[in-house]
C-alpha cells in the first residue's frame, strides 16, 4: 500500500497558485513546487497525471480569483465604469496573474470580436449591465464592451508591465470620455 499523500490536492493547488501569483505560470515546474512544498515531486504527481493537469487547475483557480474583482465591480454604482477600474486594479495587483489570464496566446481566438467571451467568464454579465445601465440593445452593447475594453485593457497592460500610471480620478475619467464618445457615436449610427 503506498504511503498516504501529506498534501491535498487542494494545498497542490493553492501552493503552485502562489507560485504563479509570484513569478508566472512558467515558473510552475514540479521542481520548483517541490522546493515550495518542501517535498518530493512524487506528492505533485501522485495527486495530478502530469504537470498540465495541475496547470490547468491553477488556470481555473486564477480564473475564479479574477472573477472576484469582477463579481464586485458588477455589484457597484455604474457597474460597467466599475468593471473597467476593476481590471486595472487586478493588472496593478496582480501583474503575473493577469499577463496569464490576459496576454498569452489564445490560438483559439481568431477574431477579435470573439475574444471576449472566451476570455472573461463573467462576459454575459458584464453585457447585461451595460444593457440595463444604458437601455442599450444587445448588439450595441457588445461593441461597447469591445471597445471600451481594448482601451482599458491598454492601460490595464502599462499596469501590468510597470510602464506607468494614473490616479484613479485620470483612470476614471478617461474611461469616461472614452465611453461618452462611443454612446454619442451608437446614437449618431442608428
Amino acid at each position: 500500500m503506498p504511503p498516504k499523500n501529506r498534501f491535498t490536492k487542494q494545498e497542490i493547488i493553492d501552493t503552485a497558485f502562489e507560485l504563479v501569483r509570484k513569478q508566472g505560470m512558467e515558473a510552475l515546474t514540479a521542481r520548483a513546487l517541490a522546493e515550495n512544498l518542501q517535498a518530493s515531486s512524487k506528492v505533485i504527481f501522485g495527486l495530478f497525471e502530469n504537470m498540465q493537469d495541475l496547470k490547468d487547475e491553477v488556470l481555473q483557480a486564477v480564473k475564479k480569483y479574477y472573477a472576484t474583482y469582477i463579481e464586485k465591480a458588477l455589484k457597484q454604482e455604474q457597474p460597467f465604469k466599475q468593471v473597467g477600474i476593476q481590471y486595472i486594479v487586478f493588472a496593478s495587483t496582480e501583474p503575473q496573474l493577469f499577463r496569464l489570464l490576459f496576454m498569452t496566446a489564445q490560438p483559439e481566438i481568431s477574431q477579435l470580436e470573439n475574444a471576449l467571451p472566451l476570455l472573461d467568464e463573467q462576459y454575459e454579465a458584464i453585457l447585461q449591465s451595460i444593457i440595463q445601465s444604458y437601455s442599450v440593445e444587445r448588439e450595441q452593447a457588445k461593441r461597447l464592451y469591445l471597445h471600451l475594453w481594448i482601451y482599458t485593457h491598454g492601460i490595464a497592460t502599462l499596469y501590468a508591465n510597470q510602464m506607468g500610471t494614473f490616479r484613479q480620478e485620470e483612470i476614471e475619467q478617461m474611461l469616461l470620455e472614452i465611453f461618452v464618445s462611443l454612446l454619442k457615436n451608437q446614437e449618431m449610427m442608428k
